[in-house]
């Protein structure tokens, strides 16, 4: 039995959450764009090299694709995905379930009613 609520995991890692760390609230959004057009365009590939060194095997994401459909899938499922990751990049809006995390709170030591001695495990869409 979870000895601490859904309300107070939830206060929790809201206060986690990226947007409020300091190290976040600087960031110069148009030097970052004029980077990323040096950088130039994800190639399909990239995608494929980055597919091959991913691990095999591994349980799905959480929207239950698993890695080895993208590793091995046809030439056309690779270019539309290499197009929705440079859509991204560029400016379209991300899939909503890019932005959402299956979170495990792992104990780490001291009192188990503290979220603070809990480390959070986010399992991400692995697209």
């Amino acid at each position: 039995m979870d000895p601490i609520g859904l309300t107070k995991w939830k206060k929790h890692y809201e206060e986690l959450l990226v947007h409020n760390r300091d190290e976040y609230k600087n960031v110069n959004y148009e030097t970052m764009q004029e980077d990323l057009e040096e950088i130039g365009r994800i190639t399909v590939k990239e995608v494929k090299e980055t597919l091959r060194r991913m691990r095999s095997y591994k349980a799905p994401s959480p929207g239950g694709i698993p890695i080895e459909f993208l590793k091995y899938a046809p030439q056309i499922t690779l270019e539309d995905v290499t197009e929705l990751f440079n859509d991204c990049l560029f400016g379209e809006e991300n899939p909503q379930e890019w932005k959402l995390a299956l979170i495990s709170s792992i104990h780490k030591k001291g009192s188990r009613k503290d979220c603070g001695n809990y480390r959070g495990i986010s399992v991400l869409e692995s697209m």
